[in-house]
């Protein structure tokens, strides 16, 4: 039998889960973290409609018309709304109010998605500005003393990226050029040891499954994040990995140089075999012809002096034969026993 939806969300609060999806408030940790403990025990009795004294957002008169004159007041503006249907609605409502039809907004390359509904809803123009690198980010790679590369889009990554092979790549999905997929695609083949992280705005649960597992994303973050801590550790945890796989790659190809240079000892004893063979047959034929005409020649009229100068002359050549039975020595000595054998 499925559970009812109380039973599976009150068995989904005791578990304590981190949050990575919406809503936005993240469970009720904040809330207690901050001193609104009592007030979540009466939440369920605090949702009412517009009931008198509750302020109606559509015609604001008391206290919703309160707290938009305190936003107002805090961040400097004309007017503040406040939202329903989260910040998507926000944002939509915002652009449609400010911006005509069919004309032109300036607007981050990496923003939120609900702006680019905005766009097709009242057929409205990008003009995209390219947003720097967070400086807290970047004074944190600084502190840590790591070199970067920072690239504004996709086409200047790609261009860094066929320069040399990087430790670690951190990108977006969404580039002008190449985008995210086709780098990290490059980075997988080109630079197998290289550690790709995303940091995007939004991925489905499709494309995060995608990129862990086809395309050997090692941490996916969304923004905004902890730079200080969740980013850092993923960071120092990437440089073990790149240096355990470069280490195995290096490791391999050190075993595969050892392999070709065995076999290539191997092919060089196998030729110095062959050419021994060759020379220790001509080296028989020398000893053959040597020989017969020592033993021809004993016992004849020669003197014991004459004798004696033959076997000297004899044993030498067999000396230098020898030690090196090549082709040159082999030639040499048989002229010389033609000298002894007239």
């Amino acid at each position: 039998m499925n559970k009812g939806i109380r039973q599976f969300l009150e068995e989904h609060a005791t578990l304590e889960p981190v949050s990575f999806h919406m809503p936005g408030h993240k469970g009720s940790r904040i809330y207690r973290e901050n001193g609104y403990g009592e007030f979540l025990d009466i939440i369920m009795d605090c949702d009412i409609t517009e009931i008198p004294g509750a302020d109606n957002l559509f015609q604001t008169e008391s206290i919703i018309a309160e707290t938009m004159e305190k936003y107002r007041q805090l961040y400097d503006v004309k007017k503040s709304y406040l939202l329903v249907n989260g910040s998507s609605g926000g944002l939509i409502s915002a652009i449609l109010a400010t911006v005509g039809r069919g004309k032109k907004l300036v607007m981050a390359r990496n923003c939120h998605k609900s702006v680019f509904n905005a766009l097709s809803l009242s057929d409205i123009a990008p003009v995209y500005a390219y947003p720097e690198i967070i400086d807290e980010f970047q004074g944190i790679l600084e502190e840590k003393q790591i070199e970067t590369d920072i690239a504004q889009n996709g086409t200047d990554a790609m261009e860094l990226l066929k320069q040399k092979e990087y430790q670690i790549l951190v990108t977006d999905l969404n580039l002008d050029g190449y985008n995210g997929d086709k780098i990290i695609s490059y980075v997988n083949q080109v630079f197998p040891n290289t550690i790709c992280m995303l940091y995007t705005n939004s991925i489905s649960a499709v494309q995060l499954g995608f990129y862990l597992n086809k395309r050997d994303v090692f941490r996916v973050f969304l923004r905004p994040v902890n730079f200080r801590q969740e980013f850092m550790q993923a960071l120092e945890e990437a440089y073990e990995l790149y240096d355990l796989k470069k280490h195995d790659r290096d490791s391999r190809q050190e075993r595969l140089k050892q392999l070709e240079d065995n076999r290539k000892a191997i092919a060089e004893i196998e030729k110095i075999i062959e050419n021994q063979n060759g020379r220790w047959k001509d080296f028989e034929i020398f000893a053959d012809r040597l020989l017969g005409f020592t033993m021809e020649r004993y016992g004849t009229a020669w003197n014991v002096e004459q004798r004696n100068q033959y076997f000297a002359k004899e044993k030498k050549l067999l000396k230098a034969m020898c030690e090196n039975p090549n082709t040159h020595n082999i030639a040499r000595a048989q002229n010389e026993a033609e000298v002894l054998m007239k």
